[in-house]
């Protein structure tokens, strides 16, 4: 491994992106060889995974893959140093620390990103979001509610 920046998980391996070998790869949860999924990003961070692709952060990107590799496809671009990545059942949701903001992309299609958060603090690390399938009040219609934690604990 060179550098390995964040993880996920299916039911049967492990995904992982790599910031300076630039690449997604992939494990079996039960060990064996690492499968390269893409390579040539720069500097991929934030991971999450569904049945079908792999979603990263890269360069001020926000791509998919699928789960058994092949052409990277960018789902939104210009972005302001994306990171951490959740997805639930239609879009992908992701973090910009340097700017302070959760953003978010239908899974399907691109570019276009919806803020959802735009804080007055800028913390410079730790940020991270959860999406759970249906939101803590049971709904399913994208009115999750999302708390933004860092360093101290704050709950912005």
């Amino acid at each position: 491994m060179n550098y390995p920046r964040r993880i996920a998980i299916d039911s049967n391996y492990v995904y992982w992106t790599e910031a300076d070998s630039g690449t997604v790869n992939k494990v079996s949860t039960s060990g064996g060889n690492v499968i390269t999924l893409a390579s040539g990003l720069n500097s991929p961070r934030g991971i999450a995974v569904d049945s079908n692709y792999v979603y990263f952060a890269s360069n001020g990107t926000i791509n998919k893959v699928s789960t058994n590799g092949g052409n990277v496809i960018t789902l939104a671009s210009g972005l302001n140093d994306p990171t951490n990545i959740a997805i639930d059942a239609i879009s992908v949701y992701w973090t910009e620390p340097s700017g302070g903001t959760v953003k978010k992309v239908a899974k399907g299609t691109g570019p276009v990103t919806n803020t959802l958060v735009v804080a007055s603090s800028n913390p410079s690390q730790n940020v991270s979001i959860t999406v759970s399938p249906n939101d803590n009040y049971g709904n399913s219609n994208g009115t999750t509610p999302f708390t933004r934690t860092y360093n101290n604990n704050t709950v912005v």
